[in-house]
């Protein structure tokens, strides 16, 4: 037997959205209960309520119109489930709103608060103007195996709770889409937050494998004042759950905020930043993971074939005190442009300062077109990206080679071509249109057969401690331009005369000759420190005979 939905209006709901429907809508969900309908909303304005709106254990809802909540900002407007009670493989249609936006003052005012469901399946067409818009609530049971399509979820002080009670626990559901947001005049001296994972009495600590694909986050922070925050994602209590291909737009700094125990989560972000230092890793084992989808690319993809280890811990006076030399890498100034062993740089303990000096590899492209640059930099002086294309012959090429660019680079530090940006002898060169501190992306023309990588600075000096290149097509050779007398050690012609230097630190003489009588010949092969600050000696090879 088929029985037909019902709808309020059948009970007397006069369903104009200015009326107080109260009444006549809990009459036609308990006659539901008896009957096993589905209650339906037809297209329309609406039902108001004053009071909380329960729905009896096991009936379908289907909410074409809004729910408008019309009651104190104490109350949720809509129940789903029991505390005494599970309610297994039911579905739900719901849209519910509030008339007036909450003050956020009170957690009790939820949008539709649903209790120890079961394998429900569950859409969420908005939940707007609440203290918390959605709450997943598990009360001494489980809430887990439900799956949830989220729609509008907007001016809620928190957008979706879940929450584990009295030892009940949230887990294994799935999350799908879902915007959540707040609009610029809502409680701008607020804070608000998109997800929230919690145990308020702390009974159940470990709600594990819930996961969100492609939820939105702008939650206006830009809009806020004061000390008002706006952060997607906050964690108290939970582990092991995900949150894939996010959209991480004009909020907080923090894209989440994980305290206590919890640990294991996954943050991935499809639109905005997501890195570690994103994440407010308060919890006492911080092991979750981070990951925009451009660096998802590089980690799954990409095959390390330089890295630069801490260049300002490698760098050395190469003249006593201006001239810096750094091994392992090749180095130029903007006037020089053959491979040089120095350049003018500033030596600081916790960085590596440029401004027209460059540190570069050079790169065999002939079987590997993509790469992408990551560096290590002070906020603020990220700098910008050189790169020159060279044919088989070491001819520097131009900007275009049938008629398509011989560099294409990402969209966040777009390349342009200038003839002077390689050692000012307008042989040209390709470099960052802006100074940025994110990975640097690039495509290399296939002609090319090898290329000059360099980083610089920009409108601000740069500021690094390491920089590493990554290939995508296959392993790259990479080489300095100039062979190391010995690999990783310092060049110089006299050691430092300012500066700390650790004990054992040696210098090799980039100058060798002869020195001494015709009967005592020898050479300086170099200095080494003996003790700190800045004590060194000769290390000297007699060559008579």
């Amino acid at each position: 037997m088929i029985i037909s939905p019902i709808t309020p209006q059948q009970s007397g709901a006069v369903y104009d959205g200015k009326t107080d429907d109260t009444a006549a809508l809990q009459r036609t969900l308990n006659n539901a209960a008896y009957t096993g309908a589905t209650v339906y909303f037809p297209p329309g304005p609406g039902l108001l309520v004053s009071q909380t709106i329960h729905i009896p254990l096991n009936v379908s809802l289907v909410m074409d119109a809004p729910l408008i909540y019309n009651g104190p900002n104490s109350q949720p407007c809509l129940i789903i489930g029991s505390e005494t009670d599970s309610v297994w493989l039911t579905s739900y249609k719901i849209n519910v709103k509030s008339k007036q936006v909450s003050d956020w003052q009170q957690e009790t005012n939820i949008g539709v608060q649903m209790i120890n469901l079961i394998s429900c399946s569950i859409h969420i067409v908005q939940a707007d103007g609440f203290t918390i818009g959605v709450q997943a609530a598990a009360v001494s049971k489980g809430f887990s195996y439900n799956q949830l399509e989220l729609g509008q979820i907007m001016n809620n002080k928190i957008g979706l709770d879940l929450s584990a009670i009295k030892s009940g626990w949230v887990n294994e559901n799935l999350y799908t889409n879902g915007r959540f947001g707040s609009w610029s005049h809502v409680n701008p001296s607020l804070s608000r937050y998109g997800v929230r994972i919690l145990s308020p009495d702390q009974s159940y600590l470990y709600n594990n494998n819930n996961n969100f694909y492609k939820p939105c986050f702008e939650l206006g922070q830009s809009l806020l004042s004061g000390s008002a925050e706006a952060i997607p994602i906050l964690i108290y209590h939970g582990e092991q759950n995900a949150f894939y291909d996010c959209r991480n737009e004009d909020n907080n700094k923090f894209f989440a905020r994980v305290l206590n125990q919890s640990s294991n989560h996954i943050f991935t972000t499809g639109y905005g930043e997501c890195s570690y230092e994103n994440i407010d890793d308060q919890s006492q084992y911080p092991v979750s993971t981070v990951a925009a989808r451009a660096e998802l690319f590089s980690s799954l993809s990409g095959h390390l074939i330089f890295n630069s280890g801490a260049i300002y811990k490698k760098a050395c006076y190469y003249n006593g005190n201006t001239l810096v030399n750094v091994p392992t890498v090749n180095m130029m100034s903007s006037t020089q442009v053959t491979a040089k062993k120095f350049a003018n740089m500033k030596l600081n303990l916790d960085y590596l300062e440029l401004n027209s000096a460059a540190l570069g590899i050079f790169v065999d492209t002939t079987e590997s077109s993509r790469f992408v640059l990551k560096k290590d930099v002070e906020s603020g002086y990220g700098g910008r990206v050189i790169i020159v294309c060279f044919n088989k012959s070491g001819t520097v090429l131009g900007s275009i080679i049938n008629g398509v660019p011989t560099v294409k680079g990402a969209s966040n530090a777009s390349p342009y071509f200038s003839p002077s940006v390689y050692g000012g002898g307008g042989v040209g060169g390709y470099i960052t249109g802006s100074d940025t501190e994110t990975d640097y992306y690039f495509w290399i023309h296939p002609n090319v057969a090898y290329i000059h990588v360099m980083v610089t600075g920009g409108s601000n000096p740069l500021r690094i401690r390491s920089f590493c290149l990554y290939a995508f097509d296959t392993i790259a050779t990479v080489w300095t331009g100039y062979e190391e007398i010995i690999p990783g050690v310092n060049l110089g012609i006299t050691p430092p005369t300012i500066g700390t230097w650790e004990k054992g630190r040696l210098i090799m003489n980039d100058n060798i000759t002869p020195l001494g009588s015709s009967s005592s010949r020898y050479i300086v092969e170099g200095w080494q420190c003996i003790a700190s600050p800045n004590q060194w000696v000769e290390k000297r090879i007699n060559i008579n005979g």
